[in-house]
Formats: structure tokens, C-alpha cells, sequence
């Protein structure tokens, strides 16, 4: 009875070892078990993967024209605009003021020409430069009274710079509001170092959005040449797609991957990429012969994809290589094909 119960448990504990790897032992033979696959010649792409986030293909900041504080905000954050609609409305009453001012100045710097214009050389010039300036300050004072209306560029949506609202103030140089076209969005991933040598403008690619199911065709716009190094050490250089989203509602900011295809090989010899063994300095691939014995094959990798390996030289179209259980398989062993 107790013999009995030790070969039950001895074939249960080879089930779980087979289970467990992968590669099944039979009992009979005490053969490995491998799967194989057929070197076969087919079209194939080699890709780059990199991940990254969509950013607006043509976006544009919104300036007020002088300095001076927001008496309305007509949109909200986000809100669909139309080109030329106005987002906000500046305090006019100092534009107003300054406008009033420019207009004084200038007319007192054409009446003191009226009366220097008979005078000395000198006076001449310098009346003269006032009525310049002065002319130059009215426009530009017109101008910015005449813009006191903060209008959209395009259509598209507007983005707010932090907290705008009624009474904030605002600068020339700093841009309250940002329009971007959502129909124009780009892709900016982050290549590795040890990829981007291979990443060129004008290859296609497929971005694939977390928030979608379906992916979209991109094109490389550019490739930076200026390194981004992140906290862990890594570095990595920013590649811009133009992205085909159709009418989908995509959003700045939104992430995903690009699978950048770099190399596109009509007829390359492949097999599936588990069967190419590194070792030392090259590879190998385990050969399986007609009496099923596995032989060590030095080969020649060329591109790779996720599940493919092209091979350069050491291999022919038809021969059988082992996959699963190649890390496993010795040269010279007998196997069992499953």
C-alpha cells in the first residue's frame, strides 16, 4: 500500500514540474518535451517602442497688450472657442487714459513744431524728434485700447494659465489663455539612447492611447538632439509624431505608445524570437534533425520585433528550431517534439 502511494505522488510531482516550466518530462522516454517552429522567409517590420503623451500641434498663447487687470472672463477652462471670440475684456478705463494722454502729448508736440519750424536747426530736429515719438506713442496707445478685447486666434479650445479670472492682473508677455486645435494634436515620445539612432523624420508609426482601444497612424515629424536625462539615470531623446486621430476626442496630455517602425525587411528570414539563445559574444539557435536531436547553431541576428528575430546567416528557410525550451535543451540531446 505504501508503495503504491509513492509512484502516485512521484507521477503527480512530474505533472507539476511540467506545468510549472513549461517543458513536460516524459515518464516513459525520460525525453525533454520542446516545441519547435520552421525558419520561414516573410515581410517584416522592425519597430521602435517608446512611451510618451499627446501635446497640441498648433496651439498659440493669447497676450494682452500692455499691462492692466481683467474686467471679464466670457469662457471657462476647456470651453470650445471660435476664431475671434472673445475670451476676456481688459479694465479699459486706463487704457483710455493712456490713449488721452498719447493724444495731448502728440498735439502739444505738433504745436511746438508750428513754432520751432522757423527757428534754429537745432530746435528744428528736436521738435521734429518729439512729433515723432509722440506720433508712435498715440499709435501704440490706440492700438492697446483698440485690443482690449482678448480674442481667440483659431478655433479650437482654450486652456487657462492657472487661476484667470474677473479683477487679475495681467502682463504683456505672459499669455492668460492658450487656444490649441484638438483636430492637430501630435505625439511626443521619449525615445531611449540606445534606440534613437534608428528613429528617423518621415517613418510611420501606430500610437496606441491608454485611453482607446483602437490605435492611430503617425508619422516622425522630428527628432531632438537635445538628451533628457530622468531620475533614475536614463536617457532619452523627445521624438514628435503627427498624429491621424480622426474625429475621435482626444485631449492634450493624454498618454500612450508609439511603435515606431524603423526598418521594413520584405523578405526576411525569421523565426519565432525565444528560439536565439545569447551566448558570449553571439548566438546560437538549437537545430532539430530528422532523428530528432538538437544540434547548436551559431547564427547571425539581424532586426527583431516582439515576437520575431531575423536571421542573417547561419540558418535556412524550412529548418527546425526549438522555441520553448531552448534555455533548457543541451547540444547533442534527444528531444520529444510536443
Amino acid at each position: 500500500m505504501k508503495r503504491k502511494t509513492v509512484i502516485i505522488v512521484a507521477i503527480a510531482a512530474a505533472v507539476v514540474l511540467s506545468v510549472g516550466t513549461g517543458i513536460a518530462v516524459s515518464v516513459s522516454s525520460g525525453r525533454t518535451v520542446v516545441s519547435t517552429a520552421k525558419a520561414t522567409t516573410q515581410a517584416m517590420d522592425v519597430t521602435v517602442s517608446a512611451s510618451g503623451s499627446l501635446v497640441p500641434g498648433r496651439s498659440s498663447g493669447v497676450y494682452p497688450p500692455t499691462a492692466g487687470t481683467l474686467a471679464k472672463v466670457s469662457v471657462h477652462d476647456g470651453d470650445a472657442v471660435h476664431a475671434g471670440q472673445t475670451l476676456a475684456t481688459m479694465n479699459t478705463a486706463p487704457l483710455k487714459l493712456a490713449r488721452a494722454q498719447a493724444q495731448a502729448a502728440y498735439s502739444a508736440a505738433l504745436a511746438q513744431w508750428n513754432v520751432a519750424k522757423n527757428s534754429s536747426s537745432s530746435a528744428r530736429n528736436a521738435a521734429a524728434s518729439a512729433v515723432t515719438a509722440t506720433r508712435e506713442a498715440l499709435k501704440q496707445a490706440k492700438a492697446d485700447a483698440d485690443h482690449a478685447a482678448l480674442k481667440a486666434p483659431f478655433a479650437g479650445n482654450v486652456i487657462f494659465a492657472g487661476t484667470v479670472e474677473k479683477g487679475a492682473g495681467v502682463q504683456p508677455g505672459i499669455a492668460p489663455f492658450t487656444v490649441v486645435d484638438p483636430a492637430k494634436m501630435n505625439f511626443e515620445a521619449a525615445v531611449n539612447e540606445s534606440d534613437i539612432a534608428a528613429v528617423k523624420a518621415g517613418q510611420t508609426a501606430t500610437v496606441s492611447l491608454d485611453s482607446f482601444t483602437d490605435s492611430f497612424p503617425a508619422t516622425v515629424l522630428r527628432v531632438s538632439a537635445a538628451p533628457t536625462a530622468n531620475t533614475t539615470g536614463t536617457v532619452t531623446f523627445a521624438v514628435r509624431l503627427s498624429i491621424d486621430t480622426g474625429s475621435q476626442g482626444v485631449l492634450q496630455g493624454m498618454s500612450g505608445s508609439a511603435n515606431i517602425v524603423t526598418q521594413s525587411i520584405p523578405d526576411a528570414l525569421t523565426v519565432p524570437i525565444q528560439s536565439v539563445i545569447t551566448q558570449g559574444s553571439g548566438s546560437i539557435v538549437y537545430v532539430v534533425d530528422a532523428n530528432n536531436v538538437v544540434h547548436a547553431q551559431p547564427v547571425t541576428v539581424g532586426g527583431s520585433t516582439d515576437t520575431l528575430a531575423q536571421i542573417i546567416t547561419g540558418l535556412s528557410a524550412g529548418q527546425t528550431v526549438v522555441t520553448t525550451g531552448a534555455t533548457t535543451v543541451t547540444d547533442g540531446q534527444t528531444v520529444t517534439i510536443g
